[in-house]
């Protein structure tokens, strides 16, 4: 699956353009023009309450009261979500007498500012066209952040592959054969934090030299340090863990390939930092502590709450070691297992073990430059830590939602291991294509359903074990045929 020259160059670029086409065609029809949950609905309305109302307060949004809108205007949510239509999302924070949304507020003030543009040249009103502000947010939010991945892991696959075909079906693959399709119908952090994490793969994999060296410009440097802030702004454990992997890889090929190029952790520090302070400012404004509001059990103590009382994610609440291992592989192989529900990070998890771990002469992996290993152990090393943090400080399985949402974001370095392990191994696409057709199938199941609805067992385990099958016979013939 090679190419070279002209031909392919021109390849890449129509194929680049047909990834973006079809992304971009996928996110407009998937954008839902309500409110599929509390999750989505506190987040709509602090973006609300910033901009109709002037404060970081939600008291007054419709996505909080829903019974007092105007007559004859479309209603927040879904029309058979009674509970929400009734209580408005749950979602929320009593600090000092007012209403706050528990979740991060730097992704809600840029949402805001889109929500301005819009009201100053529409005329558009939440509470009077809740559909149309909806249906802008979700597509200005998880509709671009799809297009972002599908684009950044075209390009990230094709310098990685050497092929544009081969990168194009990987892409879709990643695309529309895992959770990300579903998380694009409504607004979150999840599918925007895995956007950053593609497109900081891509700028990494697009830094290594013909001599299979990553070098890095300070001007690259400066883009990465920008979206890792936005990803620590977006969720603060996964970002955090972003920032201090990319912060470690910058270090190491420093003293490893140019010890004059010190300055490049402190660009990654200095462009990470604003939307860092801007994301510990605002906590600090609602609840008074730089730590997030929502982690105070006092704010989630009020009549009604959901949480008062519960075990929050943030703590150790699990009774032993041993509960928190078995929680921990539940997460990845349980009834919500992000690796059943997501067939394609499964050739990336042991891609990622033969690239990384296994003997090179077993697997043929000697074509991997240091440079791609450098970002490989980068981008899994950050995936290790993700899971086994929300594995020790955690026990819900992330809530009502498809697949664990925590762990969306390491469908990018799932992703770049798949190309590296193809790209030696050719053989194996016949094998991979059989993980990407039943995570077509499951994908299909979690973009009907949406993001906020898991997924049954009845449709779950036969997909997967029918995938497991058709592999095992595969391997077995190609097996006997060696």
């Amino acid at each position: 699956m090679h190419e070279s020259g002209l031909a392919s160059k021109t390849n890449s670029r129509r194929l680049l353009w047909v990834v973006a086409g079809v992304s971009a065609l996928f996110a407009l029809l998937s954008a839902r023009p309500y409110a599929g949950s509390w999750n989505d609905g506190s987040r709509l309305a602090s973006v609300e309450a910033i901009v109709d109302y002037d404060t970081l307060a939600i008291d007054d949004s419709v996505f909080l009261a829903p019974i007092f809108l105007p007559d004859n205007a479309p209603p927040p949510y879904a029309p058979d979500d009674a509970l929400s239509l009734k209580y408005g999302t749950l979602d929320r924070l009593l600090i000092d007498g007012h209403w706050y949304s528990d979740k991060p507020y730097v992704p809600q003030v840029m949402l805001a500012g889109v929500y301005k543009f819009a009201q100053l040249t529409t005329g558009l009103q939440a509470n009077r066209h809740a559909d149309v502000f909806n249906y802008l947010m979700t597509v200005v939010s998880s509709g671009v952040s799809l297009v972002a991945f599908a684009l950044a892991g075209f390009i990230a696959a094709r310098r990685t592959l050497g092929c544009p075909i081969g990168a194009a079906v990987l892409t879709a693959s990643f695309t529309l054969s895992t959770a990300a399709l579903a998380y694009s119908r409504h607004v979150n952090a999840n599918l925007p934090l895995a956007a950053c994490a593609m497109v900081i793969l891509a700028l990494l994999t697009c830094s290594v030299d013909e001599e299979g060296q990553l070098k890095l410009r300070t001007r690259r440097v400066a883009i990465i340090g920008l979206l890792a802030g936005l990803t620590y702004a977006l969720e603060s454990a996964t970002g955090g863990l972003l920032c201090l992997a990319l912060g470690l890889l910058l270090v190491w090929q420093c003293w490893l390939n140019d010890r004059s190029r010190w300055h490049l952790p402190l660009v990654l520090t200095l462009t990470a930092l604003p939307l860092i302070a801007l994301h510990h400012v605002f906590n600090f404004r609602i609840g008074g502590t730089f730590g997030p509001a929502n982690a105070n059990p006092a704010y989630l103590n009020w009549p009604g709450s959901p949480f008062a009382g519960g075990e929050l994610t943030g703590q150790w609440n699990h009774d032993n070691v041993f509960r928190a291992v078995l929680y921990s592989l539940e997460l990845l192989f349980g009834r919500k297992g992000f690796l059943w529900l997501n067939p394609p990070m499964l050739v990336g998890a042991v891609a990622a073990v033969c690239l990384l771990v296994a003997p090179r002469r077993r697997f043929a992996i000697a074509g991997a430059t240091r440079g791609q290993r450098a970002i490989l152990w980068c981008a899994f090393g950050w995936t290790a830590a993700v899971w086994l943090l929300y594995g020790a400080l955690s026990t819900n399985r992330s809530g009502v939602c498809y697949s664990i949402r925590w762990f969306v974001p390491m469908l990018a370095p799932g992703l770049l291991a798949v190309a590296l392990l193809l790209r030696h191994r050719h053989e194996l696409w016949p094998r991979f294509a059989v993980f990407a057709v039943a995570g077509g199938v499951l994908g299909a199941i979690g973009w009907w359903n949406g993001p906020w609805a898991e997924v049954r067992g009845y449709l779950m385990w036969p997909v997967v074990g029918v995938m497991m099958v058709v592999w095992a016979v595969m391997s077995l013939r190609e097996m006997k045929r060696a």
